[in-house]
């Protein structure tokens, strides 16, 4: 009987216990530090919407500069080719 009482009481317990700092820890800090994680996780989730948004914006702002461009490249072409047609 005693081999049984001296394994038995060497055998880990059955369920491991939380750190000593996080037992400790009272659950309205923790209840606090995650409220302001998920305010930092939503405004982090608004900033790159916000980025987002003005990327979109920029792209746009390119593809119309680029068709501008390319109009202005069409008409100079046209002149250029008016001008090799009739020199004066």
């Amino acid at each position: 009987m005693t081999l049984v009482v001296a394994a038995h009481a060497s055998a880990p317990p059955p369920h491991p216990q939380l750190p000593a700092r996080t037992a400790a820890r009272p659950l309205h800090t923790m209840d606090r530090r995650l409220a302001r994680n998920r305010s930092e996780v939503l405004r982090l989730r608004q900033d790159v919407a916000a980025q987002e948004a003005r990327s979109r914006q920029a792209a746009e702002r390119l593809q119309r500069q680029d068709q501008a461009i390319s109009a202005l490249r069409r008409q100079l072409e046209a002149l250029q080719g008016s001008q090799a047609a009739d020199p004066r």
